[in-house]
């Protein structure tokens, strides 16, 4: 066998390796698609039903010992589903299903320790509610005195599908559905079906479920 021939073989071999993996991220990528698909198309539909039932979260919405609100109603349920360009290919940048808590209640409150302040902000920017704090200082020494917050308690929750092409998997960050806090949950794209989606369907729907005990719990907090 000459050099050239040489050559060409391992060229080949090289050429059939780089074939198989391109087809194999062609099939991670449309194993990802798959499920961006068809969780839109399930949350269009469920967005439509949950409009007119208006279900009751299950949990207990505190921004502080005094502004606290239970049997909160979600409501005005709105999916989304957003594109980014991948590899010269469109393809799903994040599915999103978002809807609005609203207690119609203004509160007023007037915090002075440092660790109250910082509750609850990171509680109103969970929460996405509307605030413009208010300092008072000392008009002499310029030091904070007290902040006060006047807002109305209406808040925003919803699911955010991200997937991950290149690994075949999605994350569901779900925001708010049983009082202030966050969950982020993985699972394989190819995971992704009717019987799950309808666990996450009874969550949003204020149910027991069985959705975070199927996935891979990655982040836990509550504010």
């Amino acid at each position: 066998m000459s050099f050239l021939n040489d050559l060409k073989k391992q060229a080949d071999q090289l050429r059939a390796g780089q074939g198989v993996d391109l087809a194999a991220q062609q099939a991670r990528m449309q194993a990802t698609e798959q499920a961006c698909q068809m969780t839109f198309k399930y949350w269009v539909d469920l967005c439509a039903q949950l409009d007119v039932l208006q279900p009751l979260a299950r949990g207990r919405y505190v921004f502080d010992s005094k502004a606290a609100f239970d049997g909160c109603r979600l409501t005005s349920f709105r999916p989304d589903i957003r594109k980014r360009t991948l590899n010269g290919q469109q393809v799903t940048d994040h599915v999103a299903l978002n809807c609005d808590i609203r207690t119609g209640q203004a509160v007023s409150l007037t915090k002075d320790f440092i660790t109250d302040i910082e509750r609850l902000e990171r509680r109103l920017l969970q929460g996405s509610v509307q605030c413009s704090p208010r300092q008072v200082r000392d008009p002499d020494t310029n030091k904070l005195i007290e902040v006060c917050y006047e807002f109305v308690a209406d808040m925003q929750a919803g699911v955010r599908l991200k997937p991950d092409h290149d690994a075949a998997t999605v994350q569901f960050t779900i925001d708010n559905l049983e009082g202030l806090g966050r969950w982020v949950i993985a699972f394989p794209a190819a995971d992704v079906n009717v019987p799950l989606l309808d666990e996450l369907a009874k969550w949003l729907a204020g149910q027991p479920n069985e959705f975070a005990r199927r996935g891979k719990v990655l982040e836990l907090r509550e504010c």
